[in-house]
């Protein structure tokens, strides 16, 4: 699992939905845009971008370094 939340984060379902997307596909996370990930995770750009963030993740610069380490 990748990316995790702090205990007494509340998520969206969407957020949660973008969440699961990125954990279960963390082999090409690094190759997709945030639009990319909230097509194939059927969400919006925003709640993917709420989702993350809400781990602790800044962007998706920051996300793919994580990745990468």
């Amino acid at each position: 699992m990748f990316l995790k939340c702090e205990q007494g984060c509340h998520l969206t379902t969407a957020e949660q939905l973008a969440i699961d997307y990125i954990n279960e596909n963390e082999n090409i996370i690094a190759e997709l845009t945030i639009t990319d990930i909230a097509r194939l995770a059927y969400v919006s750009p925003s709640a993917v971008s709420r989702a993350i963030r809400k781990c602790g993740v800044m962007n998706m610069t920051d996300m793919r370094c994580k990745l990468a380490a």
